[in-house]
């Protein structure tokens, strides 16, 4: 952790984020103990294709229909119009067996997994202090690529041509505290007149939630990360923003790399 104390930060220009923060579920209206309206989701994949993105990651699991099915037959018409969606799995521990560590998918629902470009796993190996400082993209056994991966892959990064490159040892690289990459709230994001096509255009956008607000027995998406350890206010990264940083990572192949011992 130490080197991120001196290193200058760097700020990557190829990914940008948009945030289901608090704000944005105060103005358009959404529970911040039930999932979104998906039909606001459909609204933003439109914009977001229509001004150039690259690629629309959603760090968000489909996993269950939408109560309104209008809404998940919009958002997959809206996937398929973009050709250029990938959405998240969850992954989560489900006990051992046979001496190896279980694990149990909980992949998107079939009508929006069969829309989409792809999906991978939103997986993540934190450390004992619950911070994220090791690339994981899978294992030989799992039949599903991380997230993170899967939208390297998508791009053409050139460390994703060879198939053996997902399994080799790699640590994070940070470009600098939580909010080093780009960001937008979600809400702002569907108003064009807010925030231009310029902000997305050639850009990967990867989309998911970052709230101060959190209630018990949520699951937190939210880790610490080295700065954690001299700014407090810099004490959380939000759990897209890793997927991002990973990724990010990964396409300009500048992750960190044990030290030789000899």
């Amino acid at each position: 952790d130490l080197p991120f104390a001196v290193r200058p930060q760097v700020r990557p220009d190829q990914a940008v984020m948009v945030y289901m923060d608090d704000e944005s579920h105060d103005k358009l209206g959404q529970s911040r103990i039930e999932p979104w309206d998906r039909s606001l989701h459909a609204r933003l994949v439109d914009r977001l294709t229509a001004a150039g993105a690259r690629v629309v990651v959603f760090d968000v699991v489909f996993s269950d229909p939408d109560p309104e099915p209008s809404r998940d037959q919009a958002l997959a018409g809206a996937f398929r119009a973009s050709k250029r969606v990938l959405i998240a799995a969850d992954t989560v521990p489900a006990g051992y067996g046979t001496g190896t560590r279980q694990r149990a998918v909980t992949p998107p629902i079939d009508l929006l997994r069969d829309a989409v470009a792809g999906f991978g796993s939103a997986e993540t190996v934190p450390s004992h202090d619950f911070a994220i400082r090791q690339h994981f993209h899978g294992s030989r056994d799992d039949f599903l690529a991380s997230l993170s991966w899967t939208a390297a892959k998508f791009v053409g990064a050139a460390v994703t041509r060879s198939p053996e490159e997902q399994f080799r040892e790699r640590w994070v690289n940070y470009y600098g505290p939580p909010g080093a990459i780009p960001s937008i709230s979600y809400y702002r994001a569907l108003e064009t007149n807010v925030a231009t096509d310029r902000l997305f255009k050639d850009k990967v956008v990867f989309i998911g939630a970052w709230l101060l607000t959190k209630f018990a027995g949520e699951r937190k998406d939210e880790f610490r990360n080295p700065f954690s350890y001299w700014r407090a206010q810099d004490r959380f990264i939000s759990g897209v923003e890793v997927q991002a940083t990973l990724f990010l990572n990964l396409l300009r192949g500048d992750w960190l790399s044990r030290w030789s011992q000899t």
